[in-house]
């Protein structure tokens, strides 16, 4: 999966998605930052999310498992409090109690083991620490799901799974904690067309495949999707999910469930 995202740095980097957005907003507003606080942005890319907590907080754990992307992510970054960790979320190079606020933004759904994140993540904070994911949420509808599951991995072959709502709180549930905020939304009132979106992962060859597959959808379907008819193709806006968790004290004598 490294060697993908090795060759699409660039392309990451200045992608609208990735780079803004009002899920950052509501994230800012939901979470209280301390001078004195760590924070670690987990599957980084290229820092975006990380470089807007410095200032905020006194270090910034930049984390992701492709070299070029953190290295990209150097060249982009102020050293004021960053700390750049190449490594695999699934097992982090970082002592337990650690970490204040862990944010994970549109890398959740490439996660083979997220079972394995979780319990990292619960490990590496501080007690009532907080977890927050940004990423594309699946449907409740099976069907819906499949067909979503197929677009994306037109998109991104490195795509494993958007979750649901549920199965978000499922995991959080069994990994210890609570939740503070859940919203649902489309991250791009505008939209992208699929050629442009294909682009950020240079899978170009794939757009028409996807409109291909767009067409053959009611209304009703590519709204839940969160796609568009347009007038020079299918607009993608981008549904997303943001889950604002609270790591539940120990004194509040949270079990594990023992999941890997």
């Amino acid at each position: 999966m490294n060697n993908n995202f090795d060759k699409t740095v660039r392309n990451f980097q200045h992608s609208k998605i990735h780079s803004s957005g009002r899920s950052l907003d509501i994230i800012f507003d939901t979470i209280p930052c301390r001078k004195t606080w760590v924070f670690a942005d987990l599957a980084c890319g290229t820092g975006n999310l990380g470089r807007l907590f410095q200032g905020k907080v006194a270090d910034v754990l930049f984390i992701d498992s492709s070299e070029k992307m953190l290295n990209t992510c150097k060249k982009t970054t102020s050293d004021r409090g960053a700390n750049f960790i190449l490594s695999d979320c699934h097992s982090l190079p970082v002592d337990s109690g650690f970490v204040n606020i862990a944010g994970c933004r549109f890398a959740f759904h490439h996660f083979e083991n997220p079972n394995r994140v979780f319990k990292e993540v619960q490990r590496i904070l501080t007690p009532s620490g907080i977890f927050f994911i940004i990423d594309l949420v699946g449907s409740d509808n099976d069907l819906t799901n499949e067909m979503n599951h197929a677009i994306e991995l037109l998109h991104d072959e490195t795509h494993i799974k958007s979750y649901t709502a549920l199965e978000i709180s499922e995991l959080a549930k069994d990994h210890g904690f609570s939740y503070i905020k859940s919203v649902n939304y489309f991250e791009w009132q505008d939209g992208i067309s699929i050629s442009d979106w294909c682009k950020i992962t240079n899978r170009e060859k794939n757009a028409q495949y996807i409109d291909d597959l767009l067409s053959t959808l009611s209304l009703a379907q590519l709204s839940e999707l969160g796609y568009s008819k347009g007038q020079l193709g299918f607009i993608n806006h981008i549904k997303i999910s943001i889950t604002i968790l609270k790591k539940i004290d120990a004194n509040n004598q949270y079990i594990s469930s023992g999941k890997k």
